[in-house]
């Protein structure tokens, strides 16, 4: 189970997240005191600014970003415009749909 730690599960391919999904399911147990014994040695590990958050500027190093409120507003915005581009994509479907119907009245003689 140890080779786990190592797998990247966005570039798994299915059945190897499935599988990995059923050792986890199958020893809970394990991976949970897995878990809790990293997160006690790694709040040790990150040491606390002033204000009591650890560092975001290290979190966030090479990037545009200067604060996590940022990234939620860029994510925000991201997020709108993406269901915007799916909305405009489903009214291109059904425009589509239609033209093909229209069509096909069309082709029968208006029947």
């Amino acid at each position: 189970m140890d080779g786990l730690s190592n797998l990247d599960l966005n570039t798994a391919d299915q059945a190897t997240r499935r599988r990995v999904i059923e050792t986890c399911n199958q020893h809970a147990d394990y991976f949970r005191a897995q878990l809790d014994g990293r997160r006690p040695r790694e709040r040790e590990q990150r040491p606390v600014t002033v204000a009591g958050f650890n560092d975001q500027k290290a979190a966030i190093a090479g990037s545009e970003f200067t604060s996590i409120g940022e990234i939620d507003d860029k994510m925000g915005e991201l997020l709108c415009a993406q269901e915007r581009a799916l909305q405009e994509a489903l009214r291109h479907e059904m425009e589509i749909k239609r033209l093909w119907w229209l069509r096909q009245y069309a082709l029968r003689g208006g029947k």
